[in-house]
């Protein structure tokens, strides 16, 4: 076994362990939004309504091969009442700096008590990735997770201001930093 073989398997060894310490780390956190949601529920009041909401932000890449540099996202958000949590379905999409890199993703939201018209959220969910990396003409495609958190606020009845952060992983990491509106029709209590 040559030096070279050896250092890509132990590259491709350290690889797996990290893979799998994320994976943990993120069904952990999944498993305690899922087990506080229905107490932040009752506490929140949620009434029943769905949400739609609409984002633009930047998604800052790390190790994910071809996808190197920071690019402008927009996309939207759909959420419904769902097991005492909001269920969160996204879609997020980029076509710059020579990338193609589209986003689906599916979790769930927990919403915090309104403090003056303020409500934090966390949120953890499966993503799908659909990307065409810098230099190539091939889709590839990757799961993964991710783990976020943010701060809406009320700008009038129906319509609220929304800013959100969210690590991802898999392929690789990123962060997505992004700020939308958000409308609830008849919303006469806080998300």
């Amino acid at each position: 076994m040559t030096m070279n073989h050896r250092t890509s398997a132990n590259h491709r060894l350290s690889r797996h362990s990290e893979i799998w310490r994320s994976l943990q780390l993120g069904l952990a956190v999944w498993l305690i939004i899922w087990c506080s949601s229905p107490a932040l529920a009752q506490d929140n009041a949620i009434d029943g309504s769905s949400d739609l909401s609409l984002h633009v932000g930047y998604l800052l890449p790390n190790q994910i091969p071809g996808v190197t540099e920071i690019m402008p996202v927009f996309g939207a958000r759909y959420a419904t009442p769902f097991l005492g949590t909001m269920g969160e379905f996204a879609f997020g999409n980029t076509h710059a700096e020579g990338v193609d890199f589209t986003t689906f993703s599916a979790g769930a939201r927990v919403d915090l008590p309104e403090i003056d018209q303020f409500v934090g959220f966390v949120t953890a969910g499966f993503d799908f990735h659909w990307y065409i990396p810098n230099g190539s003409t091939s889709r590839q495609t990757e799961t993964g997770f991710h783990l976020g958190t943010g701060l809406m606020v009320r700008a009038v009845e129906s319509l609220w201001l929304r800013s959100d952060i969210k690590l991802m992983a898999q392929p690789g990491t990123a962060l997505y930093i992004g700020f939308g509106v958000m409308f609830r029709p008849e919303s006469t209590t806080s998300p």
